[in-house]
């Protein structure tokens, strides 16, 4: 069985980390042990520079590497121009980080896990870019 490929963004993993929501905590802990669970290169950054400590730091760095990364290449990169310019065209600024995420999910034809409003928004110019939000409490 091919199972679907989820991109999971910071705004989970704080939440993951954190276990403050129990539903996000079980969907991401389902997704590692189904090995449906990636990161890219700007999310490992966004996690790992919230690290509050060196050993915090070191154990954060050592979990990531044992996922899945999807590479930020040439294809990603013109994607994400044309849709941050389309975006700023339709009267939106979506950050850089933000957009290099949802181009990965787009050009990786994954799912983008997030608890992030600007996906949200970034989905309704773009409907292929497969918005999980998580909306639990």
């Amino acid at each position: 069985m091919n199972k679907e490929t989820v991109l999971i963004d910071s705004s989970i993993w704080v939440d993951y980390f954190n276990k403050t929501r129990a539903t996000t905590t079980n969907k991401v802990q389902t997704l590692i042990s189904e090995n449906q669970a990636v990161i890219n290169p700007i999310i490992r950054l966004e996690i790992l520079s919230g690290a509050k400590s060196r050993k915090q730091f070191n154990n954060l760095s050592d979990f990531l590497l044992g996922l899945s990364s999807l590479t930020i290449d040439k294809k990603v990169y013109d994607h994400a121009e044309k849709l941050r310019f389309q975006m700023r065209k339709s009267g939106f600024t979506i950050s850089l980080p933000d957009v290099l995420i949802a181009s990965t999910a787009i050009i990786f034809n994954c799912s983008l896990l997030h608890h992030d409003e600007h996906f949200d928004l970034i989905a309704r110019y773009y409907p292929e870019l497969k918005n999980l939000t998580q909306t639990d409490p």
